[in-house]
Formats: C-alpha cells, sequence, structure tokens
C-alpha cells in the first residue's frame, strides 16, 4: 500500500480486466472516500486522463485526506444477456488504494495490513511521471536535440512502469 505525506498530488492508473471492458467506449466513475465522517470525491470518465493506448490515469490532492483511502471503481461492459441499462453489466470494485499521513518521514506510525489484489477485476499502480497523458517519450540526444529518423519524424520510446 502506498502512504502519501498529506498535501501530494496522487497519481494512479487504473487498470480494468473484465472482458469486454474498453476504456474509450465503457463508462467508468471512482469514488475515493476517507476519514470517520465519510468524505467522498468522486472522479468520473470525463475528469480522467487517457493515453495514446487505451490507459486510465487519475489524479487527485490529498490536502484534505487523513489516514486509509478507498477507491469506490464502478465500470460498465457490453452484455447481450443483461436487458437492463440497455445490454450492459455493472460492475463494482472496493479497495484501499493508499495511506495518507501528516509526517513525510515516516514518524507516524500505522498498521495497514495489505491484501494481496492481484486476482481483481481493478488494479491500481501509483505513478510519479509528470506527463502521463502519453505513453512514449521521445527520445532525445545527451545535449537533449531530439533524434529523428529519415522521414523527419521522432524516434519514441515506451515508457515503463504501467500495468
Amino acid at each position: 500500500m502506498d502512504v502519501i505525506t498529506r498535501g501530494d498530488i496522487a497519481k494512479y492508473q487504473i487498470k480494468v480486466s473484465r472482458e469486454g471492458f474498453s476504456a474509450d467506449s465503457s463508462d467508468v466513475t471512482v469514488m475515493l472516500s476517507w476519514g470517520r465522517f465519510g468524505s467522498t470525491l468522486t472522479i468520473p470518465s470525463t475528469a480522467m486522463y487517457h493515453d495514446e493506448e487505451g490507459r486510465i490515469f487519475i489524479f487527485f490532492n490529498t490536502q484534505d485526506m487523513f489516514g486509509p483511502v478507498t477507491a469506490e471503481c464502478r465500470f460498465s461492459v457490453p452484455d447481450s444477456d443483461m436487458n437492463e441499462d440497455e445490454g450492459k453489466w455493472n460492475g463494482l470494485d472496493r479497495q484501499v488504494i493508499c495511506y495518507v499521513e501528516y509526517a513525510p518521514d515516516g514518524s507516524c506510525r500505522h498498521d495497514v495490513c495489505e491484501a494481496d489484489c492481484s486476482d481483481r477485476e481493478v488494479r491500481y499502480a501509483r505513478i510519479f511521471r509528470a506527463d502521463a497523458n502519453t505513453a512514449y517519450e521521445i527520445l532525445r540526444d545527451s545535449r537533449g536535440n531530439i533524434l529523428l529518423d529519415n522521414d523527419g519524424s521522432e524516434f519514441r520510446v515506451r515508457k515503463s512502469n504501467l500495468i
């Protein structure tokens, strides 16, 4: 589980592995909840970022958060067996994705059990890049010049640390 200092911007990649899910056409919403008073933040599909390969990213400010943050992801996929909701199957996944604390040095101690989430339909991976909305980096030489091929197109390399 990620431990985040209060006030940081948290960035997460979301991967929905349900068969038939498409980041371009399926509806997805993430509701974050935290605190003993039930504070929430809802992130609709329109506020999420997408890269060229259909990966989904959410960003949120942790300024008003403290303690465990639970993500509730609601998504839909086409299903011809379902008559309700115009032939869509509605999925729901709820899990704790991070712990927000005040002290950046880890002096705020907490015991959080980290569950194995490898078999879940929704996975979250924290990212630290400043350009999550693109899956590629433009290749540059040691002086920062962009490297081009014979046709004048930039060489692009795939980024790592994505799920």
